[in-house]
């Protein structure tokens, strides 16, 4: 199901219709949405009156992270990473927080679930608690995300130095790319979920109680946290493309040097070759019986000279 509705009050958790909600006076009450869809958004308008903007955002995945106050109720937008064939996906999570309700809205089915087990199986004190908490407990899932997406990253930045080191090619110059457009996301998506954190901390919303505020600012350490690991993991990956263009350079040295040899051992060759193809009529050695062989045993000779002089000089 894609709605679900707790009403829960001291311990005590019943999972309930959303038009049952008024005869559940005195409770806490959840409506929680799992990729909505639009009968499910209408219903929950028709029993919270939720003003229009509120439904427009739910409805634009691109929304950022924010914290807009209305009449009765608090709106709160945050980011749930996660990675998917090595690229960071951003998902979102809605919070409407009211008095004694709240209302989430996500289309990550594991943010979602994870509170709604906790709440069912009366772990913690999600079930003991106010809504307030509940809205803590959703953004805590939220921001945990980012450390599995972190981890996987890691993982291929150790994966990016080793093949620096080792066999450096142009496809991973493409993974570099990759990841570091992964960690700007990431970025830039923490920074906005800071600042969400930030306003919820200082009381920009009049439904949260100094108790839980204790808890928000737990999320602001997180988040703080990730943000370091960010800026980490993109300095090393900055170190990784020097090595990799340290490497490339050298390879690229290495062939230049090469191909220098070649043309300097060939130089005296196409000397010699030069002088006896101009085919003069008072050049002796044109017909001399040995003549060509001698011209072999020089060609051969320079070579080898060369090669030897190069080789104790260590250019090869």
């Amino acid at each position: 199901m894609s709605l679900q509705a707790f009403a829960y009050r001291k311990g005590e958790v019943e999972v309930v219709r959303p038009e049952q909600f008024d005869r559940y006076q005195g409770y806490n009450r959840w409506i929680s949405l799992t990729r909505p869809e639009k009968q499910d958004i209408d219903l929950v308008v028709s029993k919270f009156s939720l003003h229009p903007l509120v439904i427009e955002d739910i409805t634009n995945p691109r929304e950022i992270p924010k914290v807009d106050e209305y009449a009765g109720y608090t709106f709160v937008v945050t980011d749930i990473p996660e990675i998917e064939n090595e690229s960071v996906i951003i998902h979102k999570l809605y919070i409407i927080l009211g008095k004694d309700f709240l209302i989430s809205a996500s289309d990550h089915w594991d943010t979602i679930r994870t509170a709604e087990t906790g709440l069912i199986n009366k772990a913690g004190i999600i079930s003991e608690s106010g809504p307030d908490f509940l809205a803590y407990t959703l953004l805590d899932h939220a921001t945990d995300h980012f450390y599995p997406v972190l981890d996987r990253l890691e993982d291929l930045i150790e994966e990016i130095e080793d093949e620096a080191m080792a066999t450096p090619g142009k496809e991973l110059l493409s993974k570099m790319a990759d990841v570091r457009k992964s960690l700007l996301t990431l970025r830039k998506s923490a920074w906005q979920i800071r600042n969400v954190v930030n306003d919820l901390s200082r009381g920009a919303s009049p439904f949260i109680a100094p108790t839980t505020l204790i808890y928000i600012r737990d999320i602001d350490d997180h988040v703080t946290q990730v943000m370091d690991l960010i800026e980490t993991y993109r300095d090393i990956l900055t170190s990784s493309r020097d090595v990799y263009m340290s490497a490339v350079s050298v390879s690229l040295n290495q062939i230049m040097k090469q191909l220098t040899i070649i043309a300097t051992i060939m130089l005296p060759l196409s000397f010699i070759v030069g002088v006896y193809g101009m085919n003069f009529k008072n050049m002796p050695e044109l017909y001399w019986e040995y003549g060509y062989y001698t011209v072999w045993v020089i060609i051969i000779s320079v070579t080898l000279i060369m090669l030897a002089y190069f080789r104790a000089k260590k250019w090869i």
